[in-house]
């Protein structure tokens, strides 16, 4: 059990997180991202270890436009090639308006996790 747990916290590190948020295949379809309190407490842990202040603010504006679905991430052909595509194709192609957050999500999802 100690092997286990082991396991499970290291597969809960602020990266994994991010990189769950940010992976286009895991967005609920139509509908914001609904984030609970350690998906939040992961992702501005995660945004305030590496940028600037100045950038998190970026960030979170940029997440926003993501998570909500705005601009291009409502387009219907960003929608259809999110299973077709891998989730950096996807990012490159369709997170040119969101350029902080497009960098750090190609960054952070072409990890081996």
């Amino acid at each position: 059990m100690e092997c286990f747990d082991c396991r499970w916290s290291w597969f809960k590190k602020p990266i994994h997180i991010v990189a769950h948020i940010l992976h286009p295949l895991w967005k609920p379809k139509d509908q914001p991202i609904v984030m609970n309190a350690e998906m939040t407490d992961g992702w501005l842990g995660y945004i305030q270890k590496v940028y600037s202040i100045d950038e998190c603010e970026i960030l979170q504006d940029q997440f926003d436009m993501y998570r909500n679905g705005v601009g291009r991430f409502s387009n219907e052909l960003s929608k259809s090639h999110i299973a077709k595509c891998k989730p950096i194709s996807w990012w490159e192609r369709y997170g040119d308006n969101v350029p902080l957050l497009q960098s750090l999500a190609c960054r952070v999802l072409s990890q081996v996790l």
